[in-house]
């Protein structure tokens, strides 16, 4: 403490704790006669403490218990936060008729004591607040000549012996004696302790508000993904159901608003509907001068001219927008752009991040319509191309047999050559009429019509059947054809000519690849429900690289891929599916194939 009231020879001075005090006699002794009125002021001081608020509002309370005892001229708290990062508070009161120089000065030596004192600069680091005049404060003119009508002290806030947290710099009107002094030291000390809890329950109460400002931004960002999770599923499911691009395009620029822009516009490269490739859509009605503005900024060519997103967080105080490209298979479909003309709305990262993901689904539904649209074009393409082959083919086909027929009934008996011609023909029109067949088998097949007319029918009599009807080609190539022992009374349902052209399919291969002199046997057996068939040879075998794909259409093996269309084994394999069964291979190389396939036995049988 440094007091500037004077100091005659009467005063008697003494140091404690590095505060010094004086006392004039003649006053120390009237002084206490103010005791009961200083404890009472303690008192009500203490209370206004408990309930400290504002530091300004409680610090005007206890001067104005403090000036009833003696009047101040100014007073200057300046205190920092004792628990957290260093940041001075400094409230200053004053009396009437203080200059400001006065008031200056005052402060510069405040700032200068607390630097002594606290052993750091607090200069740098303070906000200032003037709290006004001292509540019923009087002051004389300021009098450099009269110091010694004045008191003056500044005392330390300390919660331990290591720590001071601030000052109480106080100027009385009157010289202050011990028993000011001490009433003043008790009145810091409260302070102090009540300064403390206040920035205790200060930094509790920001801590804890900003707890909740924080669980109301995560419940905000949560309910924000929550809805656009929602918006992106709802318009991926109308995607999914949209029956053409115009659909698509609306539903796109729709699926935006309100949720994420006032304004969503969709240029599209143009499809295969040749449309206006624009979709244009507001919140409001009142909005649609916009997109003319809109329009004028963005063209459609410069919106698609980049493939990477764009965007524009400031294009006036109000407006914001987003440009973002629709992609897919590494073509550009498109752009969306979206604005929003709205302050409370202005777009950032998790925005542009949405804006994007909503026009990947876009791309990819808008690309899957087009990629449908030309299946169903080559669908109606090959409708129309296997309608020629089945009527303008299959006609002058039909007349070539008759003509072949007629030849031979005029060949001359043991005109060899001639013979052969006309075999050579008959041969070629089987030829040709097997490859229309398995085509149009093929189309049925790929439209879901293929049709079996169940009946039932013996296993026994299928298997003899298939194998009469191909011992005539078995026999040119030297094959021996043959099938196992069946019982008799094994039935299935089926349809009796889809059944034989398998058995056709699968023999016709069989004896393709089996060499001369080579055997292949045809087996049928009971396998749980199912009639267990089977067409074995003993060929070659297939490469282990090519077993996965015997059934796909248009395959053939590599050694004998001139020997057919690569259409028997695929349409064998459709045929086994629609009666309920199922087709597969087994071969080891150089020791040849089984191909095995089911149907269901019939439903008395089963029982």
């Amino acid at each position: 403490m440094v007091p500037t009231a004077g100091r005659t020879t009467e005063d008697h001075g003494r140091e404690r704790d590095g505060v010094v005090a004086y006392r004039h006699e003649a006053h120390s002794r009237a002084a206490w006669t103010h005791t009961p009125a200083r404890l009472y002021q303690l008192y009500e001081i203490g209370k206004v403490l408990t309930r400290i608020d504002r530091i300004e509002t409680a610090m005007h309370e206890i001067l104005a218990l403090v000036s009833a005892t003696m009047s101040l001229r100014d007073a200057i708290l300046l205190y920092e936060h004792p628990h957290g990062p260093r940041r001075t508070r400094t409230l200053l009161w004053h009396a009437e008729g203080v200059s400001t120089a006065r008031l200056h000065a005052a402060r510069t030596h405040a700032y200068a004591a607390f630097e002594y004192l606290a052993g750091s600069s607090a200069a740098n680091s303070t906000d200032e607040e003037d709290a006004g005049l001292l509540p019923g404060a009087r002051s004389e003119p300021d009098d450099p000549e009269q110091p010694a009508n004045r008191g003056f002290v500044l005392l330390p806030l300390v919660l331990d012996r290591d720590h001071v947290f601030g000052v109480l710099q106080v100027d009385g009107v009157a010289r202050l004696d011990e028993t000011d002094l001490m009433f003043l030291d008790a009145v810091v000390g409260q302070l102090a302790i009540a300064l403390d809890r206040h920035v205790v329950r200060q930094a509790r109460q920001a801590d804890a508000e900003n707890r909740r400002l924080a669980a109301e931004a995560t419940a905000r960002a949560a309910l924000r993904a929550e809805q656009a999770q929602r918006m992106l599923s709802e318009t991926s499911e109308r995607l999914a159901n949209a029956p053409d691009e115009r659909t698509a395009h609306a539903i796109v620029a729709r699926a935006a608003i309100p949720y994420l822009a006032d304004l969503c516009v969709l240029d599209a490269v143009a499809g295969s509907d040749g449309g206006e490739p624009v979709e244009v859509v507001v919140a409001d009605p009142a909005m649609t001068p916009l997109v003319d503005r809109v329009r004028a900024l963005v063209p459609a060519g410069l919106a698609m001219e980049s493939d990477r997103s764009r965007l524009f967080a400031d294009l006036t105080a109000t407006d914001c927008m987003m440009i973002v490209p629709m992609i897919a298979r590494g073509r550009m479909l498109g752009a969306l752009t979206f604005v929003s003309v709205s302050s409370r709305r202005r777009y950032d990262l998790d925005d542009l991040a949405l804006a994007e993901d909503l026009a990947r689904r876009a791309a990819l539904a808008i690309d899957n319509l087009r990629l449908y649209a030309q299946a169903q074009h080559a669908v109606r393409a090959r409708d129309d191309l296997l309608a020629i082959v089945s009527h303008d083919l299959k006609n002058p086909l039909n007349n070539i047999v008759l003509c072949a027929m007629s030849l031979r009934r005029v060949v001359p008996p043991g005109d060899t050559t001639g013979l052969r011609r006309v075999e050579a023909i008959e041969l070629s029109t089987r030829r040709m009429n097997r490859i229309i067949n398995d085509l149009l088998d093929l189309a049925s097949i790929a439209a879901g019509r293929m049709v079996v007319d169940l009946r039932t029918e013996r296993v026994s009599a299928l298997v003899v059947d298939a194998v009469e009807s191909h011992e005539a080609s078995a026999g040119h190539d030297r094959v021996r054809l043959d099938h196992d022992w069946i019982d008799r009374m094994l039935e299935v349902d089926c349809d009796r000519g889809r059944v034989l052209q398998i058995f056709g399919n699968l023999l016709g291969n069989a004896i393709k690849f089996t060499p001369a002199g080579g055997a292949v046997v045809l087996g049928a057996k009971v396998s749980g429900p199912d009639i267990l068939f089977s067409v074995s040879d003993n060929g070659p075998g297939i490469a282990p690289d090519e077993l996965p794909h015997v059934f796909d259409r248009y395959w053939q093996a590599r050694r004998t891929a001139h020997l057919g269309n690569g259409l028997g084994l695929a349409i064998a394999k459709a045929l086994v599916e629609a009666h309920g069964g199922r087709i597969w291979v087994e071969s080891v190389l150089g020791h040849g194939t089984t191909f095995f396939f089911t149907i269901p036995q019939c439903a008395a049988a089963a029982r």
